[in-house]
């Protein structure tokens, strides 16, 4: 296995809002407004997602598969870290990945 450090970028401008990671193998961009559906492109096929903001602090991502399956991500902010929690709807398997706040 192979260490990275990914970053991630959240900005808004307007009512759009975009995501952008960088990891060692690629970089992705994924642009959308709350509320509204939108396509990623993944290597394995393109995922449509709807993602609405809970509070202050939270934005939660639905994304459905082409062969059906749902996968939830909730990005959790504070002060000073972003906390993604993944979630497969229907396993129920529970993943995590920690980004640490640098401005």
């Amino acid at each position: 296995m192979c260490s990275s450090s990914p970053s991630m970028e959240i900005k808004k401008n307007g009512d759009k809002w975009s995501i952008v990671v960088v990891t060692l193998f690629r970089t992705t961009v994924t642009e959308f407004k709350l509320g509204e559906e939108y396509e990623e492109v993944m290597p394995a096929g393109n995922l449509k997602c709807v993602t609405v903001m809970e509070g202050d602090d939270k934005f939660v991502t639905t994304t459905k598969a082409q062969n059906g399956t749902t996968v939830t991500r909730t990005y959790e902010f504070s002060d000073d870290h972003c906390i993604i929690t993944y979630m497969h709807a229907e396993s129920g398997t529970i993943g995590k990945r920690y980004f640490k706040r640098t401005s």
